[in-house]
């Protein structure tokens, strides 16, 4: 089985929950805070990595620390923008994130 976990204050399922990420083969676990997931992606060893870039100072940051974590750089993340930033798209990238999508998710 897969395994996601997904990093954010809010409830972002909606934007999720018709993407491939809410099939009932994927494993996902909920982080709330960055420290809460650090802890889980490392416990679980998820595929991906899916950031609420809600705030994308601490999100690059977070992504930064899950790329210097010998165990952990392999891992996919993606960040989600809930508005269009170049400069925070641009941070979350730097720091490791292979795909920053615009909220709501288009599931095609």
């Amino acid at each position: 089985m897969k395994r996601v976990v997904v990093v954010s204050r809010q409830d972002v399922s909606r934007f999720l929950q018709r993407t491939t990420l809410w099939r009932a083969e994927v494993e996902r676990h909920l982080a709330r805070d960055y420290a809460e997931a650090l802890a889980v992606v490392a416990a679980v060893e998820p595929q991906l990595v899916v950031v609420d870039g809600a705030e994308p100072g601490p999100a690059a940051e977070f992504v930064a620390a899950l790329r210097r974590d010998p165990e952990l750089r392999e891992t996919g993340v993606v960040a989600l923008l809930h508005a269009p930033d170049a400069g925070a798209e641009a941070a979350l990238r730097s720091a490791g994130a292979g795909v920053v999508l615009p909220t709501p998710v288009d599931p095609r």
